[in-house]
Protein backbone atom coordinates (compact mmCIF):
# COMPACT_ATOMS: atom_id res chain seq x y z
CA UNK A 1 0.00 0.00 0.00
CA UNK A 2 2.85 2.56 0.73
CA UNK A 3 4.60 1.40 -2.52
CA UNK A 4 1.37 2.21 -4.15
CA UNK A 5 0.63 5.72 -3.03
CA UNK A 6 4.23 6.43 -3.30
CA UNK A 7 3.44 5.72 -7.08
CA UNK A 8 0.67 7.92 -7.77
CA UNK A 9 1.53 11.30 -5.86
CA UNK A 10 5.35 10.91 -7.73
CA UNK A 11 2.85 10.41 -10.82
CA UNK A 12 0.69 13.60 -9.64
CA UNK A 13 4.08 15.62 -9.42
CA UNK A 14 5.14 14.93 -12.51
CA UNK A 15 1.77 15.64 -14.26
CA UNK A 16 1.41 19.22 -11.87
CA UNK A 17 4.94 20.25 -13.47
CA UNK A 18 3.67 19.16 -16.78
CA UNK A 19 0.71 21.50 -16.66
CA UNK A 20 2.98 23.90 -14.95
CA UNK A 21 4.64 24.00 -17.75
CA UNK A 22 2.37 24.15 -20.23
CA UNK A 23 0.91 27.57 -18.82
CA UNK A 24 4.24 29.01 -18.42
CA UNK A 25 4.70 28.56 -21.79
CA UNK A 26 1.40 29.82 -23.34
CA UNK A 27 2.42 32.77 -20.53
CA UNK A 28 5.36 33.65 -22.37
CA UNK A 29 4.11 33.22 -25.92
CA UNK A 30 1.38 35.63 -24.49
CA UNK A 31 4.05 38.07 -23.67
CA UNK A 32 5.69 37.91 -26.40
CA UNK A 33 2.82 38.81 -28.61
CA UNK A 34 1.88 41.66 -26.33
CA UNK A 35 5.23 43.16 -26.88
CA UNK A 36 5.17 42.90 -30.60
CA UNK A 37 1.66 44.45 -31.00
CA UNK A 38 2.70 47.64 -28.16
CA UNK A 39 5.87 48.07 -30.42
CA UNK A 40 4.41 48.12 -33.84
CA UNK A 41 1.66 50.65 -32.18
CA UNK A 42 4.80 53.06 -31.51
CA UNK A 43 6.26 52.65 -34.46
CA UNK A 44 3.16 53.49 -36.24
CA UNK A 45 2.29 56.44 -34.23
CA UNK A 46 6.12 57.80 -34.56
CA UNK A 47 5.70 57.06 -38.55
CA UNK A 48 2.55 59.31 -38.52
CA UNK A 49 4.13 62.05 -36.02
CA UNK A 50 7.20 62.52 -38.28
CA UNK A 51 4.84 62.63 -41.79
CA UNK A 52 2.71 65.13 -40.26
CA UNK A 53 6.41 67.31 -39.20
CA UNK A 54 7.61 66.77 -42.83
CA UNK A 55 4.26 67.99 -44.00
CA UNK A 56 4.18 70.86 -41.67
CA UNK A 57 7.57 71.63 -42.42
CA UNK A 58 7.78 71.39 -46.62
CA UNK A 59 7.90 75.23 -47.30
CA UNK A 60 10.42 75.87 -44.19
CA UNK A 61 14.09 76.36 -45.06
CA UNK A 62 16.26 73.29 -44.90
CA UNK A 63 18.32 74.22 -42.20
CA UNK A 64 18.60 77.17 -39.42
CA UNK A 65 16.64 79.21 -37.35
CA UNK A 66 13.26 80.66 -39.11
CA UNK A 67 13.19 84.02 -38.47
CA UNK A 68 10.40 86.96 -39.18
CA UNK A 69 11.20 88.45 -42.37
CA UNK A 70 12.83 91.71 -42.08
CA UNK A 71 10.60 94.88 -43.28
CA UNK A 72 13.96 96.25 -44.29
CA UNK A 73 14.84 93.34 -46.45
CA UNK A 74 11.35 93.56 -48.58
CA UNK A 75 11.70 95.20 -52.49
CA UNK A 76 9.59 98.32 -52.47
CA UNK A 77 8.16 98.64 -55.56
CA UNK A 78 9.85 102.15 -57.10
CA UNK A 79 6.98 104.96 -57.28
CA UNK A 80 5.78 105.39 -61.48
CA UNK A 81 6.71 108.81 -62.19
CA UNK A 82 4.45 111.15 -63.38
CA UNK A 83 4.22 111.52 -66.85
CA UNK A 84 4.29 115.46 -66.95
CA UNK A 85 6.22 115.29 -70.33
CA UNK A 86 4.25 112.86 -72.14
CA UNK A 87 3.71 114.21 -75.55
CA UNK A 88 6.28 117.03 -75.57
CA UNK A 89 9.50 117.30 -77.16
CA UNK A 90 12.61 118.92 -75.33
CA UNK A 91 15.87 119.80 -77.07
CA UNK A 92 19.20 119.35 -74.66
CA UNK A 93 21.83 121.30 -75.41
CA UNK A 94 25.13 120.51 -73.80
CA UNK A 95 27.46 123.31 -74.32
CA UNK A 96 30.57 123.47 -76.87
CA UNK A 97 32.44 120.25 -78.27
CA UNK A 98 35.23 118.72 -79.79
CA UNK A 99 37.03 122.02 -80.98
CA UNK A 100 35.50 124.36 -79.04
CA UNK A 101 36.19 122.55 -75.47
CA UNK A 102 34.72 126.32 -73.38
CA UNK A 103 36.08 126.98 -70.45
CA UNK A 104 38.39 124.91 -68.29
CA UNK A 105 41.87 124.56 -66.27
CA UNK A 106 44.43 123.00 -68.28
CA UNK A 107 46.48 121.98 -65.88
CA UNK A 108 44.03 119.86 -64.52
CA UNK A 109 42.87 118.66 -67.84
CA UNK A 110 39.11 119.78 -66.62
CA UNK A 111 36.95 121.16 -69.52
CA UNK A 112 33.21 122.67 -69.97
CA UNK A 113 32.60 120.71 -72.59
CA UNK A 114 33.05 117.52 -71.19
CA UNK A 115 31.36 118.35 -68.12
CA UNK A 116 28.06 119.26 -70.02
CA UNK A 117 27.47 116.40 -71.61
CA UNK A 118 28.17 114.41 -68.60
CA UNK A 119 25.48 116.47 -66.91
CA UNK A 120 22.98 116.41 -69.93
CA UNK A 121 23.64 112.13 -70.11
CA UNK A 122 22.35 112.24 -66.15
CA UNK A 123 19.22 114.82 -67.30
CA UNK A 124 17.97 112.47 -70.28
CA UNK A 125 17.13 109.41 -68.61
CA UNK A 126 14.89 110.84 -65.65
CA UNK A 127 13.17 113.76 -68.50
CA UNK A 128 12.70 110.14 -70.82
CA UNK A 129 11.01 108.98 -67.59
CA UNK A 130 8.49 111.59 -67.42
CA UNK A 131 7.27 111.43 -70.75
CA UNK A 132 9.63 113.72 -72.86
CA UNK A 133 11.00 113.05 -76.05
CA UNK A 134 14.74 114.06 -75.77
CA UNK A 135 16.87 115.03 -78.30
CA UNK A 136 20.71 115.86 -78.04
CA UNK A 137 22.23 118.32 -79.94
CA UNK A 138 25.20 116.54 -79.65
CA UNK A 139 25.93 113.34 -78.01
CA UNK A 140 29.82 112.91 -78.00
CA UNK A 141 32.46 114.56 -77.10
CA UNK A 142 34.57 114.85 -80.31
CA UNK A 143 31.38 116.52 -82.16
CA UNK A 144 31.13 120.01 -83.04
CA UNK A 145 27.83 121.94 -83.77
CA UNK A 146 28.29 125.95 -83.66
CA UNK A 147 25.84 128.09 -81.65
CA UNK A 148 23.58 128.85 -84.66
CA UNK A 149 22.92 125.45 -85.96
CA UNK A 150 22.05 124.46 -82.32
CA UNK A 151 19.23 127.04 -82.12
CA UNK A 152 18.32 126.32 -85.64
CA UNK A 153 18.20 122.56 -85.21
CA UNK A 154 15.36 122.98 -81.81
CA UNK A 155 13.40 124.66 -84.88
CA UNK A 156 13.47 122.18 -87.26
CA UNK A 157 12.31 119.27 -84.58
CA UNK A 158 9.33 121.64 -83.87
CA UNK A 159 10.29 121.09 -79.83
CA UNK A 160 8.43 122.12 -77.18
CA UNK A 161 11.25 123.20 -75.05
CA UNK A 162 15.15 124.16 -75.19
CA UNK A 163 17.68 123.77 -72.23
CA UNK A 164 20.65 124.64 -72.79
CA UNK A 165 23.62 123.09 -70.42
CA UNK A 166 26.87 125.24 -69.86
CA UNK A 167 29.98 126.23 -67.17
CA UNK A 168 31.41 129.07 -65.85
CA UNK A 169 34.21 131.07 -65.41
CA UNK A 170 35.85 134.10 -63.48
CA UNK A 171 37.24 136.60 -65.93
CA UNK A 172 40.36 137.40 -63.65
CA UNK A 173 43.62 136.28 -64.01
CA UNK A 174 43.22 134.21 -60.84
CA UNK A 175 40.17 132.63 -62.10
CA UNK A 176 41.64 131.93 -65.49
CA UNK A 177 44.51 129.97 -62.69
CA UNK A 178 41.92 128.16 -61.14
CA UNK A 179 41.88 130.44 -58.15
CA UNK A 180 38.74 132.51 -58.74
CA UNK A 181 36.13 134.32 -56.54
CA UNK A 182 33.31 134.31 -58.12
CA UNK A 183 31.50 131.10 -57.78
CA UNK A 184 27.40 129.55 -57.81
CA UNK A 185 24.83 128.78 -60.65
CA UNK A 186 22.86 131.26 -62.36
CA UNK A 187 20.09 130.83 -65.54
CA UNK A 188 19.63 132.66 -68.15
CA UNK A 189 16.85 133.68 -70.28
CA UNK A 190 15.55 135.84 -73.77
CA UNK A 191 12.85 138.41 -72.65
CA UNK A 192 12.35 139.82 -75.95
CA UNK A 193 11.26 136.30 -77.51
CA UNK A 194 8.80 134.96 -75.52
CA UNK A 195 6.36 135.72 -72.47
CA UNK A 196 7.29 132.77 -70.38
CA UNK A 197 11.23 131.67 -70.76
CA UNK A 198 11.86 133.86 -67.89
CA UNK A 199 9.39 131.48 -66.41
CA UNK A 200 10.97 128.35 -67.14
CA UNK A 201 14.57 130.11 -66.20
CA UNK A 202 13.10 130.58 -62.74
CA UNK A 203 11.61 127.39 -62.34
CA UNK A 204 14.68 125.75 -63.21
CA UNK A 205 16.81 128.05 -60.64
CA UNK A 206 14.97 127.29 -58.14
CA UNK A 207 14.46 123.79 -58.29
CA UNK A 208 18.51 123.38 -59.18
CA UNK A 209 19.65 125.47 -55.76
CA UNK A 210 17.15 123.72 -53.90
CA UNK A 211 18.87 120.27 -55.06
CA UNK A 212 22.70 121.17 -55.04
CA UNK A 213 22.60 124.32 -52.30
CA UNK A 214 25.03 126.08 -53.96
CA UNK A 215 25.10 129.38 -54.24
CA UNK A 216 22.53 131.47 -55.92
CA UNK A 217 23.08 134.17 -58.51
CA UNK A 218 19.56 134.32 -59.65
CA UNK A 219 17.92 134.54 -63.15
CA UNK A 220 19.42 136.92 -65.55
CA UNK A 221 18.18 138.32 -68.96
CA UNK A 222 20.02 138.48 -72.43
CA UNK A 223 19.11 139.14 -75.53
CA UNK A 224 22.20 138.03 -77.23
CA UNK A 225 22.55 134.67 -76.60
CA UNK A 226 21.93 132.94 -80.05
CA UNK A 227 21.13 129.26 -78.67
CA UNK A 228 17.72 130.85 -76.23
CA UNK A 229 17.58 134.04 -78.82
CA UNK A 230 16.83 132.50 -81.96
CA UNK A 231 15.06 129.56 -81.03
CA UNK A 232 11.47 129.76 -81.33
CA UNK A 233 9.99 127.87 -78.23
CA UNK A 234 10.50 128.70 -74.61
CA UNK A 235 14.45 128.45 -73.73
CA UNK A 236 17.06 128.46 -70.63
CA UNK A 237 20.16 128.78 -70.61
CA UNK A 238 21.58 126.89 -67.04
CA UNK A 239 25.49 128.00 -65.68
CA UNK A 240 25.93 124.90 -63.29
CA UNK A 241 28.82 126.45 -61.27
CA UNK A 242 32.47 128.06 -61.90
CA UNK A 243 35.37 125.97 -63.13
CA UNK A 244 37.57 129.09 -62.21
CA UNK A 245 36.41 128.36 -58.17
CA UNK A 246 38.36 125.85 -56.67
CA UNK A 247 35.92 124.16 -54.36
CA UNK A 248 33.81 124.87 -57.20
CA UNK A 249 35.13 122.68 -59.92
CA UNK A 250 36.34 119.99 -57.49
CA UNK A 251 32.32 119.25 -56.85
CA UNK A 252 31.02 120.06 -60.30
CA UNK A 253 33.78 116.87 -61.49
CA UNK A 254 32.28 114.44 -59.44
CA UNK A 255 29.10 112.26 -60.27
CA UNK A 256 27.35 112.65 -56.88
CA UNK A 257 27.28 116.81 -57.57
CA UNK A 258 26.34 116.36 -61.52
CA UNK A 259 23.65 113.99 -60.46
CA UNK A 260 22.21 117.09 -58.05
CA UNK A 261 22.22 119.49 -60.91
CA UNK A 262 20.58 116.72 -63.04
CA UNK A 263 18.13 116.17 -60.73
CA UNK A 264 17.24 119.77 -60.20
CA UNK A 265 17.07 120.95 -63.56
CA UNK A 266 14.89 118.15 -64.40
CA UNK A 267 12.46 119.31 -61.34
CA UNK A 268 12.74 122.74 -62.34
CA UNK A 269 11.25 121.83 -66.05
CA UNK A 270 8.46 119.31 -64.79
CA UNK A 271 7.41 122.16 -62.86
CA UNK A 272 6.92 124.59 -65.52
CA UNK A 273 5.70 121.77 -67.84
CA UNK A 274 3.01 121.25 -65.41
CA UNK A 275 2.02 125.17 -65.03
CA UNK A 276 2.65 126.47 -68.96
CA UNK A 277 2.75 123.34 -70.83
CA UNK A 278 -0.31 121.04 -69.92
CA UNK A 279 -3.22 120.65 -72.21
CA UNK A 280 -5.46 122.69 -69.38
CA UNK A 281 -2.30 125.73 -70.01
CA UNK A 282 -3.39 128.58 -72.38
CA UNK A 283 -1.63 128.27 -75.61
CA UNK A 284 -0.55 131.90 -75.77
CA UNK A 285 0.96 131.60 -72.69
CA UNK A 286 3.44 129.56 -74.79
CA UNK A 287 3.78 131.48 -78.08
CA UNK A 288 6.81 133.48 -79.11
CA UNK A 289 6.25 137.04 -79.52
Amino acid sequence: MAGTRNSRSRRQEILRQKKLRACTGALAVLLVCLVIAISSTLNAEQTEAEDGKAQTNENLPVSGTVTPEDPAERETPAEPVEQVGQGLTLVLDPGHGAKDPGCGIEAENVWEADLTLAIARKIEPLLTAAGYTVIYTRQEEEEYINIWDRAAFANEKKADLFVSIHLNSDGTAEGENGDGIAEGIETWYNGEKDKVSVKLAEAVQKAVIESTQAKSLKTKEDNYYVVIKDSTMPACLVECGFLTHKEERARLVTDEYQQKLADGIVAGIKEFTKEYLTKDAGSDDVSAG
